[in-house]
């Protein structure tokens, strides 16, 4: 391990000597010490985040953001040559855009479906026919009904980002 490492492996921006102003390490995957702010966009913030935080040791190439044609755009980051080349992060990371894959109204569903998900999962075999079982199970059915809808409506869509530099 060198000086500049932790002990995870991950590479920390604020080297000796480096001012961080005008060069860098690649920050793709989020701050190296701390993983992302969020993951998909925000959609699952830090806590969602495990023990090993992906990295890259490459020296960044300038800064970029990932954009969408709806007009969403992401955080400022470094990047490196490879994750700003053909096969860098446009093609391996770019597939779709949180905020148009998951609107305020399908975020929102999505999180409750999860928790009822959580929910059922704790229900005991003997009670799975229960009143309350029953319950969640519609409301998980209703809400696959609206984000199928939604999808129908064109208000959830997928769709891919662009990796663009900015000044």
């Amino acid at each position: 391990m060198t000086s500049w490492q932790n002990e995870v492996g991950a590479v920390p921006l604020n080297r000796p000597g480096n001012t961080g102003l005008l060069s860098g390490y690649c920050t793709v995957f989020g701050d190296p010490d701390q993983g992302p702010k969020g993951l998909v966009g925000g959609l699952y913030g830090p806590e969602h985040n495990g023990d090993i935080h992906w990295y890259c040791k490459n020296h960044s190439i300038g800064r970029f953001r990932m954009t969408c044609r709806c007009g969403h755009r992401g955080q400022v980051m470094n990047v490196c040559a490879d994750h700003a080349g053909p096969d860098g992060i446009s093609k391996r990371m770019a597939g779709m855009c949180p905020p148009c894959a998951y609107p305020p109204e399908a975020a929102e569903l999505d999180t409750e479906s999860r928790v009822i998900s959580t929910q059922l999962g704790l229900v005991p075999p003997w009670e799975s026919l229960g009143s309350l079982a029953i319950r969640l199970r519609r409301r998980q059915e209703d809400i696959k009904v609206r984000m199928d809808e939604l999808t129908e409506q064109g208000i959830i869509h997928i769709c891919p980002l662009d990796l663009r530099e900015v000044a």
